[in-house]
């Protein structure tokens, strides 16, 4: 994986084992404070939320989750928390431009400063910066890459997640708005359908994070059908948490 500091120059690859086997083995009380701490010095944050905790708790130790929560609750931390912990590179697939643009301008660098680590690719990049992006992807620049799903319809980007898993780990896929993923919801999104499916023809298999604020049974099941998740709530055995906090002013 990579280290870099804001004001260095250069890149430092270090020999790993493979992402696979870096995965924390178990969410003990002394992991949950560690990630507390974590959590102060990324985000500023007091401690972690349960919730939060709970998802955590599934994706550190390398298990696929679709989670649902309100919004504003700090869903997107759940997997910004991960890509910056562990070694290896998390793309996070959104709807919209718009909300990638926002998420880098006002999360990512304005309020964590963590745009030295971050990168994202959509419609609005030029071509060449793209591929300038894409090439810093592979060397390990980025640990957090943000796209469009139509981005991951272009067989050379998937061919260049590719290069850049075999060099150092893909490791989580993060899908924001994943009710986007279900015809049953109301901003359905063709271009977010076999997204999973073409990066394991790809050879590319990362931990699945799902999360959104809106999801029906219908759309749970859809979501879970299109990520090869089981649909079943994690008491049971299955992928899926839903956060049932309680919101006196909703």
């Amino acid at each position: 994986y990579v280290l870099r500091a804001r004001d260095e120059a250069a890149f430092h690859t270090v020999e790993g084992l493979p992402v696979a086997d870096t995965f924390i083995s178990s969410y003990t009380p002394a992991v949950r404070a560690a990630v507390d701490e974590t959590g102060y010095r990324l985000f500023g944050f007091p401690d972690m939320h349960d919730f939060q905790h709970t998802i955590l708790a599934r994706v550190l130790c390398g298990r696929d989750i679709l989670a649902i929560a309100a919004t504003g609750g700090g869903k997107s931390e759940c997997y910004i928390l991960p890509a910056m912990l562990l070694p290896g590179i998390t793309v996070v697939v959104s709807p919209l431009k718009s909300l990638i643009l926002d998420q880098y301008e006002q999360r990512i660098r304005t309020r964590y400063g963590l745009d030295y680590l971050t990168t994202f690719i959509n419609g609005d990049v030029p071509f060449y910066e793209r591929q300038g992006r894409l090439r810093r992807v592979i060397l390990g620049h980025f640990k957090l890459v943000y796209m469009t799903p139509e981005q991951l319809e272009r067989g050379y980007v998937l061919d260049a997640l590719r290069q850049a898993d075999r060099r150092v780990g893909l490791r989580y896929l993060a899908m924001d708005e994943a009710h986007c993923i279900s015809q049953w919801g109301h901003d359905f999104r063709p271009s977010y359908l076999n997204i999973v499916q073409r990066l394991q023809d790809y050879g590319l298999k990362p931990c699945r994070i799902a999360v959104t604020a809106t999801a029906s049974p219908l759309v749970r099941d859809d979501v879970c059908n299109e990520m090869y998740l089981d649909r079943r709530d994690l008491s049971s055995g299955g992928d899926v948490f839903i956060d049932s906090s309680d919101r006196p002013e909703l």
